[in-house]
């Protein structure tokens, strides 16, 4: 059987990747936009989730990035940005990667 990554990358699912600086600190300062949003006790909790939750995506997608991969699924690429994440991490980071898939 096919590791995960090489998997999704047969499938287009996800492709290789440069990054630049430019493109993490854009990702970074939108994570941290979302978190510090998600912190507004003035947002119902519903929408205070999603916006925690945008920025927690938002930092998988640079563990993503930094390790030479870009999630393009059409449908999916969160779920194919969160399953990435222990495989690129190790398992120590599968708690969270599950609870955000």
């Amino acid at each position: 059987m096919k590791p995960p990554l090489q998997r999704w990358l047969d499938t287009g699912d996800l492709r290789r990747h440069r990054t630049s600086r430019r493109e993490i600190a854009d990702l970074l300062a939108v994570a941290e936009r979302d978190l510090r949003d998600a912190r507004v006790t003035a947002l119902s909790l519903d929408r205070r989730f999603a916006t925690a939750y945008s920025g927690a995506l938002q930092l998988a997608t640079i563990v993503l990035a930094a390790s030479g991969f870009r999630a393009v699924a059409q449908r999916g690429h969160h779920v194919v940005t969160w399953q990435a994440r222990p495989e690129l991490m190790g398992v120590g980071t599968t708690e969270t990667a599950v609870y955000f898939d």
